[in-house]
Parts: structure tokens; C-alpha cells; sequence
């Protein structure tokens, strides 16, 4: 049996970061992207770092320190 595998475009997840943070920033409204969902994945991390997020945020402090570690 195969196990579940989860795929994710890292250019999607820029573009709807660019898009989230372009909307809001016109309304004077700051985006945290969270990382939960994929336990702080640096590569996720930046992608929404590259489309406009400035702040990241996470439920689990090993996930904070795995993306900072990470740069």
C-alpha cells in the first residue's frame, strides 16, 4: 500500500501570497502566513515570503526554529 503524499506548487503558493498581501496591503491590512498545514516547511516559508508575506507564523515552536535555522 502506497502511503498519501501531499504535492504542493511553490509558484501557486507565491502567487496567492502576492495576491493576499496586495489586497489587504491596500486596505492597511498586514498578512501573517502561517505554516501549521505543512509543519514549517522552509520551502513553503519562502515562497510566501517571496509573494509579500512579512511575517510568519506557526503553532509549534520546533517549526519556528526548523524556518529560522533554515534562514
Amino acid at each position: 500500500m502506497k502511503a498519501p503524499r501531499l504535492e504542493i506548487d511553490l509558484g501557486k503558493v507565491a502567487g496567492n501570497a502576492r495576491a493576499m498581501a496586495a489586497l489587504c496591503g491596500a486596505r492597511g491590512i498586514s498578512v501573517t502566513g502561517v505554516t501549521k498545514g505543512v509543519c514549517g516547511s522552509p520551502e513553503v516559508a519562502r515562497a510566501m515570503l517571496e509573494g509579500g508575506i512579512r511575517s510568519l507564523g506557526d503553532s509549534r515552536l520546533a517549526n519556528i526554529r526548523r524556518m529560522r535555522n533554515a534562514g
